[in-house]
């Protein structure tokens, strides 16, 4: 039985976030040891479950576009369980689930900042699911150069406002991908909608799609590619 109080506590415990940075996947596309300039990165957050075939998709892309590729694992944590019902659209199993991952993503985002091969000045967040709600809303407490949310609407209703909307700054290219039918926004207030009042943003709702894992598709694979490689 978790102790939500004690994993409450941990939110911000430096020792317990270090412990997902220890945990994550931290790729180079060659050995930038040797070489005189620094190398941009993607920082990516994974979904609720944890570890999938998207950290490898996105580590590939990272690769070809000549990025490195550091994705924490909240769940190297020592609380940490999903906040999902998996095969359910359930959630709020793990009440601090949402801080944890903001504390992850400033914690990583200081990380990236101390490695001597990384840009610091060229870190793109990225995020799947709930890894790309904590983008969508944590992002803004770090200096990012761009951004790329999958599978998450950037909607929420009146009763989760705390998790409605983009805010990242508003000039900060943005690259939204997410399944017009997918199962886990088709309740109001939930779905996605375009954000007309963001030039930098580029929003992809797949029509008559209700795929999660909107990253499998080769088509987005390469609007990843082509966004990372317009940054360069």
């Amino acid at each position: 039985m978790i102790d939500l109080h004690d994993a409450f506590l941990l939110t911000d415990d430096n020792e317990d976030l270090r412990r997902s940075w220890d945990g994550g996947i931290h790729f180079r596309p060659f050995d930038s040891s040797i070489s005189l300039e620094r190398v941009p990165v993607v920082l990516h957050f994974h979904g609720a479950y944890g570890f999938s075939d998207c950290e490898e998709v996105m580590r590939s892309v990272c690769n070809e576009a000549g990025y490195a590729f550091i994705a924490p694992n909240s769940f190297s944590r020592k609380y940490r369980r999903s906040n999902c019902i998996e095969g359910t659209t359930e959630s709020g199993m793990f009440p601090p689930a949402d801080l944890y991952r903001r504390a992850e993503l400033i914690y990583a985002f200081e990380q990236v900042k101390n490695l001597g091969w990384a840009d610091s000045d060229r870190v793109v967040l990225s995020g799947f699911s709930e890894g790309g709600e904590a983008v969508a809303v944590w992002g803004h407490l770090v200096p990012c150069r761009a951004a790329i949310i999958s599978a998450w609407s950037c909607s929420a209703p009146p009763e989760w406002d705390w998790a409605h909307g983009l805010r990242l700054p508003n000039d900060v290219p943005i690259l939204q991908v997410v399944s017009e039918l997918d199962p886990w926004f088709d309740k109001p207030g939930w779905r996605p909608h375009y954000t007309t009042n963001r030039q930098s943003a580029r929003q992809f709702f797949l029509p008559g799609s209700d795929l999660h894992e909107v990253y499998r598709l080769e088509m987005i694979q390469e609007e990843y590619r082509r966004f990372l490689i317009d940054l360069s």
